[in-house]
Protein backbone atom coordinates (compact mmCIF):
# COMPACT_ATOMS: atom_id res chain seq x y z
CA UNK A 1 0.00 0.00 0.00
CA UNK A 2 1.28 3.09 -1.03
CA UNK A 3 1.72 5.71 2.46
CA UNK A 4 2.30 8.20 -0.08
CA UNK A 5 5.78 8.73 1.76
CA UNK A 6 8.82 7.94 -0.59
CA UNK A 7 11.89 7.20 1.05
CA UNK A 8 14.20 10.06 1.59
CA UNK A 9 17.04 7.99 0.00
CA UNK A 10 18.52 4.73 -1.66
CA UNK A 11 20.26 2.85 1.19
CA UNK A 12 22.46 1.43 -1.67
CA UNK A 13 24.11 4.28 -2.53
CA UNK A 14 25.69 3.97 0.87
CA UNK A 15 27.24 0.63 -0.32
CA UNK A 16 30.60 -0.33 -2.16
CA UNK A 17 29.21 -0.77 -6.12
CA UNK A 18 30.12 -3.24 -8.35
CA UNK A 19 32.08 -0.70 -10.39
CA UNK A 20 33.66 0.74 -7.27
CA UNK A 21 36.70 -1.76 -7.23
CA UNK A 22 38.76 0.34 -4.92
CA UNK A 23 37.32 0.21 -1.80
CA UNK A 24 39.28 2.56 1.05
CA UNK A 25 38.27 2.05 4.81
CA UNK A 26 39.64 5.39 6.88
CA UNK A 27 37.16 4.84 10.04
CA UNK A 28 39.02 3.04 12.83
CA UNK A 29 41.70 1.16 10.67
CA UNK A 30 42.94 2.18 7.52
CA UNK A 31 42.64 -0.38 4.73
CA UNK A 32 42.75 -0.69 0.89
CA UNK A 33 40.99 -3.45 -0.90
CA UNK A 34 40.91 -3.57 -4.88
CA UNK A 35 38.67 -6.28 -5.83
CA UNK A 36 37.41 -6.82 -2.64
CA UNK A 37 40.89 -8.10 -1.58
CA UNK A 38 43.66 -6.25 0.44
CA UNK A 39 46.27 -5.49 -1.51
CA UNK A 40 49.76 -7.35 -0.35
CA UNK A 41 51.88 -6.29 3.07
CA UNK A 42 54.81 -5.25 0.61
CA UNK A 43 52.62 -2.88 -1.12
CA UNK A 44 50.84 -1.52 2.33
CA UNK A 45 54.05 -0.63 3.08
CA UNK A 46 54.81 2.21 0.68
CA UNK A 47 54.04 4.56 3.35
CA UNK A 48 54.37 8.02 1.48
CA UNK A 49 51.95 6.79 -1.23
CA UNK A 50 48.86 6.03 1.07
CA UNK A 51 49.45 9.24 2.78
CA UNK A 52 49.09 11.05 -0.53
CA UNK A 53 45.42 9.32 -0.74
CA UNK A 54 45.04 9.88 2.93
CA UNK A 55 45.64 13.67 2.81
CA UNK A 56 43.69 13.56 -0.44
CA UNK A 57 40.48 12.41 1.34
CA UNK A 58 41.34 14.69 4.47
CA UNK A 59 41.14 17.38 1.99
CA UNK A 60 38.17 16.73 0.32
CA UNK A 61 38.62 14.21 -2.19
CA UNK A 62 37.82 16.92 -5.01
CA UNK A 63 39.71 19.48 -6.78
CA UNK A 64 42.68 19.67 -4.43
CA UNK A 65 45.27 21.34 -5.31
CA UNK A 66 48.83 19.36 -5.62
CA UNK A 67 50.14 22.85 -3.88
CA UNK A 68 48.03 21.90 -0.83
CA UNK A 69 49.02 18.34 -0.91
CA UNK A 70 52.59 19.02 -1.37
CA UNK A 71 52.52 21.40 1.38
CA UNK A 72 50.45 19.51 3.64
CA UNK A 73 52.96 16.44 3.39
CA UNK A 74 56.04 17.72 3.08
CA UNK A 75 56.26 20.95 4.89
CA UNK A 76 59.63 21.71 5.10
CA UNK A 77 60.73 21.05 1.89
CA UNK A 78 62.05 23.67 -0.08
CA UNK A 79 61.59 24.96 -3.75
CA UNK A 80 60.41 22.52 -6.29
CA UNK A 81 61.19 19.43 -3.72
CA UNK A 82 57.19 19.18 -2.49
CA UNK A 83 56.45 19.45 -5.98
CA UNK A 84 58.61 16.62 -7.53
CA UNK A 85 57.56 14.18 -4.29
CA UNK A 86 54.31 14.59 -5.34
CA UNK A 87 54.52 13.64 -8.95
CA UNK A 88 56.80 10.90 -7.79
CA UNK A 89 53.84 9.51 -5.05
CA UNK A 90 51.37 10.49 -7.16
CA UNK A 91 52.90 7.66 -9.90
CA UNK A 92 53.35 4.97 -6.97
CA UNK A 93 49.88 5.58 -5.39
CA UNK A 94 48.18 5.20 -8.69
CA UNK A 95 50.32 2.39 -9.47
CA UNK A 96 49.37 0.55 -6.51
CA UNK A 97 45.49 1.19 -6.90
CA UNK A 98 46.09 -0.54 -10.54
CA UNK A 99 43.88 2.25 -12.01
CA UNK A 100 45.47 5.61 -13.41
CA UNK A 101 42.03 7.15 -13.43
CA UNK A 102 41.34 5.97 -10.10
CA UNK A 103 43.00 9.88 -9.17
CA UNK A 104 41.83 12.41 -12.56
CA UNK A 105 43.17 15.57 -12.74
CA UNK A 106 42.23 18.78 -13.80
CA UNK A 107 44.34 22.35 -13.95
CA UNK A 108 46.37 21.05 -11.34
CA UNK A 109 43.73 19.88 -9.03
CA UNK A 110 42.98 16.12 -7.87
CA UNK A 111 39.97 14.45 -7.24
CA UNK A 112 39.52 10.82 -6.18
CA UNK A 113 37.47 9.42 -9.01
CA UNK A 114 33.81 7.86 -7.22
CA UNK A 115 32.98 6.05 -10.22
CA UNK A 116 36.05 3.55 -8.88
CA UNK A 117 36.64 4.62 -5.65
CA UNK A 118 34.99 4.31 -2.54
CA UNK A 119 35.51 5.81 0.65
CA UNK A 120 33.54 4.80 3.90
CA UNK A 121 34.05 8.39 5.28
CA UNK A 122 32.33 10.15 2.52
CA UNK A 123 29.59 7.38 2.48
CA UNK A 124 29.22 8.05 6.28
CA UNK A 125 28.87 11.42 5.91
CA UNK A 126 26.16 11.06 3.25
CA UNK A 127 24.35 9.10 5.66
CA UNK A 128 24.50 11.94 8.30
CA UNK A 129 23.40 14.77 6.03
CA UNK A 130 20.47 12.48 5.49
CA UNK A 131 19.31 13.02 8.58
CA UNK A 132 20.22 16.56 8.43
CA UNK A 133 17.90 16.84 5.32
CA UNK A 134 14.80 14.70 7.17
CA UNK A 135 15.49 17.26 10.81
CA UNK A 136 15.19 20.09 8.31
CA UNK A 137 11.28 18.85 7.30
CA UNK A 138 8.83 20.82 8.42
CA UNK A 139 6.31 18.02 8.77
CA UNK A 140 7.60 15.12 10.26
CA UNK A 141 6.03 11.56 9.87
CA UNK A 142 6.27 8.16 11.45
CA UNK A 143 8.06 6.73 8.05
CA UNK A 144 10.31 9.95 8.14
CA UNK A 145 11.61 8.79 11.68
CA UNK A 146 12.28 5.73 10.42
CA UNK A 147 14.32 6.48 7.34
CA UNK A 148 15.94 8.45 10.05
CA UNK A 149 16.63 5.38 12.24
CA UNK A 150 18.25 3.81 9.70
CA UNK A 151 20.54 6.12 7.71
CA UNK A 152 21.68 6.46 11.96
CA UNK A 153 22.19 2.25 12.02
CA UNK A 154 23.74 2.35 8.73
CA UNK A 155 26.04 5.36 10.05
CA UNK A 156 26.81 3.63 12.99
CA UNK A 157 27.55 0.18 11.48
CA UNK A 158 30.39 2.15 9.36
CA UNK A 159 31.72 3.63 12.21
CA UNK A 160 34.82 2.00 13.66
CA UNK A 161 36.45 4.17 14.98
CA UNK A 162 37.70 7.75 14.38
CA UNK A 163 38.81 8.81 11.09
CA UNK A 164 42.25 7.64 10.64
CA UNK A 165 42.11 7.24 14.22
CA UNK A 166 45.38 4.59 14.10
CA UNK A 167 47.47 6.86 12.19
CA UNK A 168 49.82 9.52 13.99
CA UNK A 169 47.66 12.89 14.35
CA UNK A 170 48.53 15.41 11.29
CA UNK A 171 47.33 18.50 10.60
CA UNK A 172 45.33 17.50 7.45
CA UNK A 173 44.00 14.26 9.26
CA UNK A 174 42.80 15.96 12.46
CA UNK A 175 39.76 18.50 11.44
CA UNK A 176 38.11 15.85 9.42
CA UNK A 177 38.31 13.13 11.97
CA UNK A 178 37.13 16.15 14.87
CA UNK A 179 34.16 17.27 12.47
CA UNK A 180 32.51 13.81 11.66
CA UNK A 181 33.04 12.45 15.52
CA UNK A 182 31.40 16.04 16.18
CA UNK A 183 28.61 15.40 13.46
CA UNK A 184 27.96 11.80 14.92
CA UNK A 185 27.57 12.92 18.69
CA UNK A 186 25.11 15.27 17.84
CA UNK A 187 23.07 12.93 15.29
CA UNK A 188 22.91 10.34 18.52
CA UNK A 189 21.43 12.75 20.17
CA UNK A 190 18.86 14.56 17.97
CA UNK A 191 18.02 11.10 16.67
CA UNK A 192 17.18 9.79 20.43
CA UNK A 193 15.41 13.53 21.39
CA UNK A 194 13.23 12.68 18.96
CA UNK A 195 12.97 9.23 19.43
CA UNK A 196 11.77 10.27 23.36
CA UNK A 197 9.24 12.90 22.03
CA UNK A 198 7.47 10.25 19.81
CA UNK A 199 7.37 7.94 22.36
Amino acid sequence: MDSGHAPAFDYELFTPQPEQTIRVRTLGRFTLQIDEQPIPQKRAAQQKPLELLQALISLGGRNVSSDLIGSSLWPDAEGDAAANAFDINLHRVRKLLGCKDAITACAGKYSLNNERVWVDAWAFERLLNGIDAILNESRRTEPMLDDMEQLLGNALSLYHGGFLSRESVKPWNVSLRERLRFKLFRHISDVCHIAEETG
